[in-house]
């Protein structure tokens, strides 16, 4: 006889009703102490690229006018899947400092929210805790368009043994359109790169030379953020010395108007609406993946998704 099985499980929130443990919270404020202003900060060596941590991580180096997060549910445009607010916001960022045409990150950090208004650089932090450098280097664009196609069916492939964790590269400096349902290879469409001499998109040319920026790690020196590049410069600072990904970004910051940042999202554009859930409950991303169709056709209709949802980012 066939055996079966059973869930049975208990949602929990984890708010200000929850009251933190006393001893526990004594520990982690010890911990944090040389991190913070005061008379005990520390200027930290990151034990991943040797910078050092010039100011304490409660300073605020900047402002939002809307909430930095990727946590959407998948009946919410955009999906945390394909997009979100604070992505948009890190590849600007480094496509800035970088002074590069493109910038592109690997999507990770559901859960993480910076609510409008001030940005602290804990808040960076939070987002980039793996302390990766910033580096500009020359790709062709046929190496910029294995990105979001590999990304696509590492995050919505219908068998799950072969996501590859992470969701859809987000980018700065592209517009892409995505068709979950085509063929593997060819979900990314009409891909747009900007022109940083005239501000003109122009379509994706596979065999140009593009200047790329993102993560770059010195354990992988011809890299950056697994991409093959050549000529690779690192973003330093005024003398000379390397800066960490959040710095790149807290000088970013100090660059706009008033500090301030309103990024909005857009710029991968879903033309076929990504699976309902299939168990009931909402999803961040497919469960069951998405499953290519040869008669699924974009004339269906294009995405109109419900405005409520059902999990607060602010």
């Amino acid at each position: 006889m066939a055996a079966s099985a059973n869930w049975n499980w208990t949602l929990h929130h984890i708010d200000e009703r929850v009251r933190p443990n006393s001893d526990i919270a004594r520990l982690i404020a010890d911990v944090r102490m040389p991190f913070l202003s005061g008379a005990n900060f520390t200027q930290q060596i990151n034990p991943f690229n040797g910078t050092r941590l010039a100011r304490p991580i409660d300073t605020v180096v900047g402002r939002t006018k809307v909430a930095l997060h990727r946590m959407n549910f998948t009946t919410r445009a955009p999906a945390a899947v394909i997009e979100g607010s604070s992505h948009v916001f890190l590849t600007d960022a480094f496509r800035h400092e970088a002074g590069a045409d493109i910038a592109a990150i690997r999507g990770f950090r559901y859960g993480t929210v910076v609510r409008p208004g001030p940005i602290t650089l804990e808040d960076l932090y939070h987002f980039i805790p793996i302390g990766p450098l910033i580096a500009k280097g020359t790709i062709k664009g046929k190496q910029l368009k294995n990105q979001p196609e590999n990304s696509i069916d590492g995050s919505l492939n219908p068998d799950v043994s072969k996501w590859t964790g992470g969701w859809l590269f987000n980018f700065s400096g592209v517009r892409a359109e995505i068709d979950p349902y085509a063929k593997a290879g060819e979900r990314a469409r009409n891909i747009l790169v900007s022109d940083r001499a005239t501000n003109a998109w122009k379509p994706l040319d596979p065999e140009a030379d593009y200047t790329y920026a993102s993560y770059y790690y010195a354990r992988d020196p011809d890299l950056i953020n697994t991409v093959p590049a050549q000529a690779i410069s690192i973003v330093k600072d005024k003398d000379g010395r390397d800066l960490d990904a959040v710095e790149v970004v807290a000088r970013y910051l100090a660059g706009l108007p008033n500090r301030t940042t309103a990024p909005k999202t857009g710029r991968l554009k879903l033309i076929n609406p990504i699976p309902a859930a299939s168990f009931g409950s909402p999803e961040i991303q497919p469960w069951r993946g998405v499953i290519p169709s040869t008669t699924h056709s974009p004339d269906t209709g294009a995405v109109k998704l419900p405005d409520r949802n059902p999990q607060r980012t602010n």
